[in-house]
């Protein structure tokens, strides 16, 4: 008797303090999922700083509405029945390029307004002697006329689209712009571009490369060939500055909140982590990081004292990265049998797997590991 009295109490007492607690926010009426095999589906739930601290039904999470001392009323959101669920963790993501994807995307752009609204878009966040870079047209077109009823993509006739650089000449005097299709198959330069790698912005000339004339016969700003690379790798920016990166990251961390993204694995360099910490001081972190660095890099961890786990709960360290072979996509991914295209192609080690002399080393990727494992990393 004393026991069950015992266990009555302790009961109450753990009841009456998470019931003595206040919510900041709560979601009532809903189809919640809960990831609680045992209670797998919920009316409501009640968070405060950022934390889940109860749920159930609507009646028991309504007693955690109050306003606590010194805050404010607690915000109740009703679903009307709609399904809700935890944030998603993407368990592989490069953010520092996939933020400098998104600023400047025009994968979808269909139309020569759509671009230079996108045009109108980017200057305005950007200093004046900037690069535009990016792009990646023609990608929707390419899906639109593979896809079943071909010309369509969303059940609706679809024209290419190339970008008309003549429309955006005058946003962009001050913005060396230099953008690809999505196959970099064309490219595309204003004025400014043209000027900056030594050409003639009227009669551009350059080996290996065909410059597309409009129907006037002049320059349209389109290229191809395989020597608009190398024309202008030199003069294009190989690192933003800081503060743009910054603005990247937050337009990015924009985009994925919007899809339910509250958690990432990221594989980017140490700038990018030094970023995320600046957005966490400032509290403007709005997705919980998971930093990899480098499998190669687990001495240098070791000897700072990071050990799988290490940081916070928004910033976590200690997990690593390591790179076997290259990738399908750009022939890279290693095999014993040549790639049918190109017969002289198997692809590519990564440095982990090779002595400095690209030689195979049996075991090298393999000692690496242990030694992180052995470092608690």
């Amino acid at each position: 008797m004393k026991l069950l009295l015992t266990v009555i109490a302790i009961f109450l007492s753990v009841n009456a303090c998470l019931f003595a607690q206040h919510a900041d926010l709560i979601f009532v009426n809903g189809s919640i999922w809960t990831v609680d095999e045992k209670n797998p589906t919920v009316q409501a739930v009640a968070m405060k700083d950022g934390k889940f601290i109860a749920v159930g039904k609507n009646t028991e999470i309504l007693k955690l509405r109050g306003k606590p001392q010194g805050g404010t009323q607690t915000e109740v959101i009703d679903l009307r029945g709609r399904f809700a669920m935890p944030g998603f963790n993407d368990n592989h993501v490069h953010f520092a390029s996939a933020a400098q994807f998104l600023e400047f995307n025009i994968m979808a752009v269909g139309t020569q307004e759509e671009f230079v609204q996108r045009i109108r878009q980017v200057i305005a966040k950007l200093p004046k002697g900037e690069w535009i870079v990016g792009g990646f047209w023609g990608a929707y077109d390419q899906w639109a006329a593979g896809a079943a009823g071909a010309g369509t993509a969303g059940g609706s006739k679809r024209k290419a689209f190339t970008p008309d650089m003549k429309r955006i000449e005058s946003l962009t005097k001050e913005y060396p712009m230099f953008i690809r299709k999505f196959d970099d198959s064309e490219f595309a330069a204003n004025t400014a571009a043209l000027r900056a790698a030594g050409l003639d912005s009227a009669n551009p000339q350059a080996p290996d490369v065909e410059f597309v004339a409009n129907a006037k016969g002049a320059f349209s700003g389109i290229m191809r060939g395989k020597g608009v690379l190398p024309l202008f790798r030199n003069i294009l920016p190989r690192r933003f500055s800081h503060e743009r990166r910054v603005q990247q990251t937050k337009r990015a961390l924009e985009e994925i909140r919007k899809f339910g993204v509250t958690n990432v694995s990221d594989m980017s360099d140490d700038e990018q982590l030094e970023i995320y910490r600046e957005l966490h001081a400032a509290g403007e972190l709005t997705c919980r990081i998971h930093f990899r660095y480098g499998l190669e890099r687990w001495k240098e961890l070791a000897d700072k004292g990071v050990k799988a786990g290490s940081g916070d709960e928004w910033i976590r360290l200690g997990s690593l990265k390591g790179h076997i072979d290259g990738i399908m996509g750009t022939s890279s991914a290693r095999f014993f049998e040549p790639y049918s295209n190109n017969p002289e192609n198997r692809g590519r080690w990564r440095p982990l797997m090779v002595d400095s002399l690209g030689n195979f080393v049996e075991g090298k990727f393999l000692g690496y590991m242990l030694d992180a494992d052995r470092a608690g990393l």
